[in-house]
């Protein structure tokens, strides 16, 4: 023996919503996080899309389960079913889009009403894009509903796509005090 030892892989199944207004892009960014893929054309989730993705990052083995959360108001009703048993959040906003921040709240509310304080990042999509929403305000935003972190990103580029998700699943661990 070389005196090195391996550390164990630890393994975890977490549950995530995706939230946010519809067309913020919650499905793209599952999309390009699960299967590395980006489709430019707008299909509204119908209630809620479930996928799953695997990663192993550092030494942890995450099992995803990705609850992709409709925006439409049509949905609402329906939403809070979907909250059950959650263990982290993904609150989206598009950058382009000044009123998908300003239902951030609202999102929130819903979320702490039906799942608890449950770790939450604050995800600002489509910075491909021309931003339209002022940086002071994204921060304020963050900071108001007590995001574990805010990230930027690009479901077309792919840019912290996936840092988004370990992001979560990070701090999920943090919670249950998991070194």
């Amino acid at each position: 023996m070389d005196g090195l030892m391996s550390e164990e892989i630890r393994k975890f199944v977490f549950k995530i919503v995706v939230l946010g207004t519809e067309a913020v892009g919650k499905t793209s960014l599952i999309e390009k996080f699960s299967q590395k893929t980006f489709n430019k054309e707008y299909k509204p989730t119908l209630g809620t899309n479930i996928i799953i993705k695997e990663l192993t990052h550092e030494n942890f083995h995450f099992k995803f389960m990705l609850w992709d959360i409709a925006g439409q108001q049509k949905w609402a009703g329906m939403r809070h079913l979907y909250y059950k048993g959650a263990q982290g959040a993904l609150l989206v906003f598009d950058v382009t889009r000044p009123p998908s921040l300003n239902d951030i709240p609202t999102w929130n509310t819903d979320l702490q009403n039906h799942a608890g304080i449950i770790p939450k990042i604050l995800v600002a999509n489509k910075i491909d894009l021309e931003m339209n929403v002022k940086v002071d305000a994204i921060n304020n935003m963050a900071s108001s509903i007590e995001a574990d972190d805010l990230i930027q990103t690009s479901a077309k580029t792919g840019k912290a796509v996936d840092d988004a998700f370990i992001k979560i699943a990070l701090e999920i661990l943090k919670k249950i005090k998991i070194d």
